[in-house]
């Protein structure tokens, strides 16, 4: 196989033109139609010549991209001017949040914004609630109803600081809201008794109830319940405080690898039973058949654990990749990662300065560049040299996820953890590996009610407790 993304530079080529064209439109303002009527014009020139089709292509995701500015919900100032920086009133939608030293904070969506008095309200698409609060971050989604203040996020000139508003257009928000507890109600929303938005989240807490009831409250079981229903524990605690200090935070997220993880061991169980099954009736393709049969149960995996965004990336990167395969009899993980981010970033082009986004698409981008070019043996191994091929795997993808997204970490959140390299090569592969396939064990235990599986669930549970 030659190396990963090779040929693919043309294709990058037309998003950078396309990414240019978004912020020449919101550079120009209102002015952005005069930005797409030049790219246009190009266009129409170099079409005519006939010479330069790919400088014809160039031109028009450069028009592609001012129309996009163009059509960006952006809040009208002078609307939103008469509520900055004073006590009004906020009625939104918290999806999710991200807890904080002081409190925590999320992307409110369906925001209203409104005088105490009601006299006058402003809608938002979205805005930047921050709680200050002592106690624990409550249940999400929830509705939230709060008093406090609106203000426009700004950088404040810090050396060597991001500066926020890169951050602010990464989620879509253009104003903050900032708030009390004692002054914020939460109230949750009627779970719906049918369809898809009912149905995983009784399942998830149908799931945490049986994992309290056999892998207990220990810091491994807490672990393994934010890697099976993504319900992360308390800033405060102490094993979040370890995980921070030591730089392994982000193994309590649900992250593409974790997927990826998950998909492989319910391929590979997939294929074990279809060869019991047809060993002496003529076996199917088991690796066709056992990937097809593992994306809805992967699918099903990201949304019981609350769709994070960067599992909802793995997932569908592995969809484009078994339909490429079955569909097409093309085996490229490096054209289903290209195809995403290419998607990714046309539909919502501010992702570029996501750190979420960058860390996630740049971990799989090393690990698809270390892998996918490398040559596969001819002859059969044992057992042995399986497990330990497995285990270098590991060893070598936990190192190049790490080691490659270090710039990007280091960049955003200001800081070079050195000591954290060591604790990641050692601990990434046990911790993530062995955390996976307990929660592999525990989602289809809870979500089944298999009291079978508690034992195991338990077991894992001890073990990372001692690992951590």
């Amino acid at each position: 196989m030659d190396y990963p993304f090779k040929g693919h530079g043309p294709l990058f080529l037309l998003l950078v033109a396309f990414l240019l064209g978004v912020f020449l439109g919101l550079a120009a303002g209102t002015a952005w139609v005069a930005v797409g009527a030049a790219a246009l014009v190009l266009a129409l020139l170099f079409a005519a010549v006939g010479r330069h089709p790919f400088a014809t292509a160039l031109s028009v995701m450069v028009l592609c991209g001012a129309l996009t500015a163009g059509r960006l919900p952006l809040a009208d100032p002078d609307q939103v001017r008469p509520f900055l920086d004073k006590e009004v009133v906020l009625r939104a939608v918290v999806d999710e949040a991200k807890p904080g030293d002081a409190g925590w904070s999320g992307a409110a969506r369906d925001a209203l914004v409104s005088f105490p008095d009601g006299s006058r309200s402003v809608r938002l698409s979205k805005v930047l609630l921050s709680v200050r609060s002592p106690d624990a971050v409550p249940s999400f989604p929830s509705e939230v109803r709060a008093a406090g203040r609106l203000y426009a996020i700004r950088n404040r000139g810090n050396p060597g600081e991001l500066p926020r508003e890169w951050s602010a257009m990464a989620m879509g928000v253009q104003y903050a809201f900032s708030t009390e507890g004692s002054k914020a109600v939460f109230l949750r929303p009627e779970e719906g008794g049918e369809g898809l938005r009912g149905f995983f989240p009784r399942i998830r807490e149908k799931t945490g109830r049986w994992m309290d009831r056999h892998a207990g409250r220990s810091d491994g079981a807490l672990y393994l319940r934010a890697l099976t229903t993504g319900e992360v524990p308390p800033y405060p605690h102490p094993m979040v405080a370890l995980l921070r200090k030591t730089g392994l935070a982000h193994l309590l997220a649900i992250s593409g690898v974790n997927v990826a993880i998950f998909f492989a061991i319910h391929s590979f169980l997939v294929r074990s039973a279809l060869w019991i099954l047809r060993r002496r009736h003529g076996t199917p393709d088991l690796n066709r058949c056992s990937t097809l049969l593992s994306v809805p149960v992967c699918w099903g995996y990201v949304f019981m654990a609350g769709a994070p965004v960067p599992a909802v990336r793995s997932a569908g990167m592995i969809t484009v990749a078994v339909v490429l395969w079955n569909g097409l009899g093309v085996r490229r993980a490096d054209l289903a990662w290209s195809f995403l981010f290419i998607a990714t970033l046309v539909a919502s082009p501010f992702q570029v300065f996501s750190p979420s986004f960058l860390l996630s698409y740049g971990a799989s981008f090393f690990l698809i560049a270390a892998f996918a070019g490398m040559p596969r043996e001819g002859r059969r191994p044992t057992p042995f040299q399986r497990v330990a091929g497995w285990a270098k795997d590991a060893i070598i993808a936990s190192a190049v996820a790490f080691l490659g997204t270090l710039p990007v970490s280091a960049a955003f959140f200001g800081s070079f953890p050195a000591g954290a390299i060591l604790w990641n090569l050692i601990f990434g592969p046990v911790l993530g590996t062995a955390g996976v396939m307990g929660a592999f064990t525990a989602a289809v235990g809870g979500a089944f009610g298999i009291d079978a599986l508690g034992a195991p669930v338990g077991l894992v549970a001890k073990g990372l407790t001692i690992a951590l």
